[in-house]
């Protein structure tokens, strides 16, 4: 189930640190900010919905879980920020709505099951 979170909350983080066994960490939402910046293609403008976390993740944390107290996904982590090693940053769930809902749709359209997720072009380095 996904849920909204709201500053101040704490939540628990279900990851996978350097890519080992799985550890839980504490965090709070420290801020809820819409983050502005280039796409990965490079193409234009995007926006996202991000929660900022006060809470230590480390590296190979991206994509864990973001839990709140009553057990309900409130985010993804992402990244953590560069010069400030106890904070880090989650998609909120309005976003992962989106991007659940179009790869539904994607897969309906495509006739694919209805469990693939489309995401996009393959980025290959020569």
């Amino acid at each position: 189930m996904l849920a909204d979170a709201k500053v101040g909350d704490e939540v628990t983080v279900f990851g996978h640190p350097n890519g080992g066994p799985l550890v839980v960490r504490s965090a709070g939402v420290a801020q809820r900010v819409v983050a502005v910046g280039r796409d990965i293609y490079d193409r234009g403008r995007t926006s996202r919905a991000v929660l900022v976390l006060a809470g230590k993740l480390r590296p190979g944390d991206s994509g864990a879980a973001v839990v709140s107290r009553a057990g309900e996904v409130v985010g993804v982590a992402f990244a953590i920020a560069p010069d400030r090693s106890s904070t880090a940053y989650a998609i909120r769930t309005e976003e992962l709505a989106a991007f659940l809902a179009d790869a539904v749709d994607a897969a309906d359209s495509a006739s694919a099951p209805a469990s693939a997720a489309i995401s996009g072009r393959c980025l290959t380095s020569q």
